[in-house]
């Protein structure tokens, strides 16, 4: 059990964060994976995502092509292995390194970022809603020195798409301040501008950027490598508007650190991160523990990936828990590594294949059905590869859960039993809030809230309980009342779904606790 503090007069209140009970999984054969070249002409291609760009329910892929200068998208025929169309987005990108995906104008598709190193910028292109018609292409910050890195997340938490910006060296001095990591604030404007905001102050050599909200806070932070000074860092949000951010260091044990990927990867409702090194060959693990800030512990997950330059993960075998995989640069190599799902997971290494200096790489469904597949940018190969997962386990809902782990195959919106309830706690005296059920428990997962008196919280009992409520879909809700001084409120929140219905948790004894005062 987690808590969060709520204070009350003199005394404190203690708020319960309630572990909900897990699916059942069963664990799949050794996942293989082939390979298909999904462009054979892709001149440097350094970075891949995926994203439904024409709105025809299948998953495209949208590129960066460095020599080319080209920010491109292929377009999916939708077949099983797919067909692909390429589409030239921008075709004077002035050297494009990453590019990133999201609905910047809320108009209902999908736009893109994209960081160009030779001087240009960050920038980004507002989809057109047809392949017959042009991009627009818009500059947000014309950095002085070497954009690489360029995310996406709401920063600030108006509801709308922010950007986050690295840059990997700089040419910078009086008048032009030195820095390494921005944001950039969109207006929520039809078509939006954007605010150019720093972040880190002084020079971070930030080729990896991500959002995420490290702390359990309910904000964005921003995380980010350092290639400069071997550092993986974390901004933390200070919720303000526009916020105020304070660095901190995750790791200064790496060496040459170059790609980040954020992930629960222990299960344990906390964000971890992991990373790849180039130059200790090294893909690790830094867990989070959960605590206010959190401290980090790094672990090994590999130290043979040659040049370790790429890092992503998602469930690559389906058995419900993050897998990790990787790129080395000077072997050539991309790799998955197979979490074993304890507690503290350790890891098998299976190869995947050689891909010619994997710069980028991405798990994603790609191909339609339920298993999970991997491109690779290969930069000095100007190819994309597609590696197709063999699994091809049986998705009758089109949920991305296969029916084996699925209570309700039939019914895309619940896919396991209710999870983890996670982030539970008091932004202010009065609101209440907490995180979704895991995503494997379903989008239409709602919860139950139940208050009572710490003094008469007992196993089994009502006795003082209030169901605040019952089957709420939202994530939030305002309770007014303040206990006494000195004494305190107990919070329990439970997930339910077509599925079932969590527990309310466990004592320390291990004896489930009960209620029956939320129906």
């Amino acid at each position: 059990m987690r808590y969060v503090r709520l204070a009350s007069g003199a005394g404190a209140t203690w708020v319960g964060l309630v572990l909900i009970a897990a699916a059942t999984q069963s664990a799949l054969a050794q996942t293989t994976f082939t390979q298909r070249v999904l462009s054979p002409n892709a001149p440097q291609p350094t970075s891949v995502v995926t994203v439904d760009i024409d709105r025809d329910g299948d998953a495209d892929v949208v590129a960066a092509e460095y020599s080319l200068n080209g920010v491109v998208w292929y377009e999916n025929s939708g077949a099983k292995p797919p067909a692909w169309t390429k589409h030239v987005v921008d075709g004077f990108a002035a050297g494009p390194i990453t590019v990133a995906v999201g609905d910047v104008d809320r108009d209902g598709d999908a736009d893109i970022f994209s960081a160009n190193f030779n001087d240009e910028g960050i920038a980004w292109y507002e989809n057109p809603g047809s392949t017959a018609l042009p991009w627009t292409k818009r500059v947000i910050s014309n950095f002085w020195g070497d954009p690489w890195a360029v995310n996406t997340a709401d920063v600030d938490g108006d509801g709308d798409i922010d950007a986050i910006g690295g840059l990997t060296n700089a040419i910078c001095g009086p008048p032009i301040a030195c820095v390494g990591v921005e944001w950039y604030e969109n207006d929520g404007a039809t078509p939006p501008t954007f605010a150019i905001r720093p972040v880190s102050s002084g020079l971070v050599g930030a080729s990896s950027v991500q959002g995420a909200d490290v702390d359990g806070d309910g904000d964005t932070d921003i995380l980010s490598v350092d290639t400069g000074s071997d550092r993986i860092l974390w901004y933390e949000n200070g919720g303000g508007h526009p916020p105020a951010w304070t660095p901190h260091v995750i790791t200064a044990a790496v060496n040459d650190p170059w790609a980040l990927f954020a992930i629960d990867l222990d299960r344990d409702g906390d964000v971890d991160v992991v990373s790849a090194s180039s130059e200790d060959d090294r893909v690790a693990w830094h867990e989070n523990d959960g605590g206010t800030p959190p401290r980090w512990t790094t672990r090994d997950i590999a130290t043979n990936r040659d040049g370790a330059l790429s890092i992503h993960a998602a469930d690559l075998d389906g058995d419900g828990d993050a897998d990790v995989i990787a790129g080395g640069w000077n072997d050539s190599t991309i790799a998955w590594y197979e979490s074993d799902g304890t507690a503290t997971p350790h890891f098998t290494e299976h190869v995947i294949a050689t891909c010619g200096g994997p710069e980028g790489i991405l798990a994603a469904r790609v191909d339609g059905d339920a298993d999970v597949d991997v491109l690779c940018a290969a930069n000095p190969g100007s190819k994309i590869f597609f590696f197709d997962n063999d699994a091809d386990y049986a998705d009758s809902d089109g949920d991305g859960v296969r029916n084996s782990l699925d209570c309700a195959p039939g019914d895309a919106a619940a896919f396991a039993s209710p999870q983890e309830v996670r982030n539970v706690r008091f932004l202010t005296e009065s609101d209440l809030r907490w995180g979704p059920a895991s995503l494997t428990s379903g989008v239409a997962t709602v919860h139950d809230v139940v208050r009572g008196s710490i003094a008469d919280l007992r196993l089994g009992s009502v006795a003082g309980e209030t169901c605040l409520a019952a089957g709420a879909a939202n994530a939030s809700l305002t309770d007014g009342s303040l206990p006494a001084v000195g004494a305190g409120f107990y919070y329990l929140v439970r997930g339910r779904n077509p599925c079932g219905v969590g527990s309310y948790g466990f004592a320390t004894t291990g004896a489930e606790r009960t209620s029956s005062i939320c129906p």
